[in-house]
């Protein structure tokens, strides 16, 4: 049996184990977080007999931002956040809880919806994610959010898991202190460097998402 795997440059061809061949369907759900396609096309409808070949392609996915939207107090309607959800779209995309102090801004939370226009409400009435992001430091709560721009033959449901967690991937390396478990923080490693060499190759500091 064989696999042939292709990919932008690379081109890889060989025998493989059942055992090879479980690993390699397991490996598709990582392939998808990491924006990545595999997909499978057999020859024979018997696996056993069956040339199985493996495409690998790189999922150009593309996002529209809109102007933030600043958080306000709702103490009054006894909420504890509001904000302009009448300009939110119908549509599909990602929107990250922010906090801005002077010029820098650090997210708080990332989420994914089919619907912004839905979603956001949903998690403004969230009281414990809502209380994680009155609990952080002090500065204005903004709401930053983007329409999900799909391209022909791409599925919104996975595109959306992808863009989320490419998002909070990078915003846990660049130390930003996510409220993404249930409203509370995800709990981060930090790796630090003493270097006096190659100080643009090795980072100073890294920070990672425990497992």
């Amino acid at each position: 049996m064989c696999c042939g795997i292709n990919r932008p440059g690379y081109v890889c061809k060989r025998p493989f184990s059942y055992h090879t061949l479980h690993r390699l369907f397991n490996y598709t759900s990582f392939l998808s977080t990491a924006c990545y396609r595999l997909t499978f096309t057999t020859t024979q409808p018997d696996l056993h007999a069956s040339s199985i070949h493996i495409k690998l392609q790189i999922m150009k996915l593309q996002l529209r931002w809109h102007s933030p939207l600043t958080l306000r107090n709702d103490f009054s309607n006894k909420g504890i956040y509001t904000t302009d959800i009448a300009s939110l779209p119908d549509a599909p995309g990602v929107y990250i809880f922010a906090r801005t102090f002077g010029n820098a801004c650090q997210a708080l939370y990332v989420g994914k919806a089919n619907s912004l226009a839905t979603r956001i409400p949903q998690q403004l009435n969230n009281v414990k994610l809502m209380l994680g992001l009155l609990n952080v430091q002090t500065g204005l709560r903004k709401l930053i959010y983007a329409q999900f721009i799909p391209r022909p033959g791409q599925q919104q449901a996975t595109s959306l898991k992808a863009i989320e967690h490419a998002l909070i991937r990078h915003y846990l390396e660049d130390g930003h202190p996510l409220l993404n478990v249930q409203g509370t923080s995800i709990v981060k490693d930090s790796l630090c460097s003493e270097r006096t060499i190659l100080k643009r190759f090795i980072p100073k500091t890294i920070y990672f998402k425990r497992r």
